[in-house]
């Protein structure tokens, strides 16, 4: 779940005017770091294997909680929870990010092609 904070606060700064550089630089930071722990960290087996049984056998526990963009979007001030992303299409789109498409950070709504909700 610090992945999915870190990542928000990134694209929040991301798209901000120079004047928040340092929050930016240190956003990009943590989230680079997280995905780097993920993906290269000790516990990478762990984290892979979570991910698996997340949207596998367990799948029916995450797929209703909604709520879970991990990207910002400074025009939707009280964006509908029932419009955002599960908790079960987020762990699949880390895992698709991640490991399957072998990127070094989460794909935009736009580029996930299972993802119901391109825009939210």
């Amino acid at each position: 779940m610090y992945l999915l904070d870190y990542a928000v606060k990134y694209d929040k700064y991301a798209q901000l005017s120079d004047k928040y550089e340092q929050q930016k630089n240190e956003a990009k930071k943590q989230y680079v770091d997280m995905v780097n722990q993920i993906k290269r960290g000790p516990n990478r087996e762990k984290f892979v294997n979570f991910l698996n049984k997340a949207i596998g056998v367990d799948s029916v526990q995450y797929k209703d909680k909604k709520g879970y963009s991990y990207t910002y979007n400074h025009s939707l001030h009280n964006p509908r929870i029932s419009k955002m992303p599960t908790l079960l299409e987020y762990y699949k789109v880390v895992k698709y990010s991640l490991f399957d498409m072998d990127k070094d950070e989460l794909l935009p709504p736009k580029d996930i092609p299972f993802l119901r909700y391109k825009e939210w």
